[in-house]
């Protein structure tokens, strides 16, 4: 995880559905936007909660994602997260 100024961040990885957004790659639905806040109750069971990798390196070691995945597919995106914020999208 990176510090600075006590804000944490962290990375995730998003997929790029047919309009261009940038999307969970396993629901196809949470939209992911420079700028915007993001919230989302944990859950039990990948209910519910965001899943983010503390760096980008354990993004890159990330083992087979689930195949029911609605995106899986799908062109791939890396997004740069602050403390429920998006600050940057970068499309790999």
């Amino acid at each position: 995880m990176i510090h600075v100024a006590d804000e944490e961040y962290y990375f995730k990885l998003v997929a790029v559905n047919e309009r261009g957004s940038y999307v969970s790659i396993f629901d196809g639905k949470t939209e992911y936007r420079v700028g915007s806040a993001m919230s989302q109750e944990v859950k039990a069971g990948h209910g519910g909660g965001f899943y983010v990798c503390e760096s980008l390196l354990d993004l890159l070691k990330l083992g087979p994602l689930p195949t029911r995945s609605a995106m899986l597919h799908a062109p791939w995106a890396v997004c740069l997260l602050s403390t429920g914020r998006v600050l940057l999208i970068m499309v790999v």
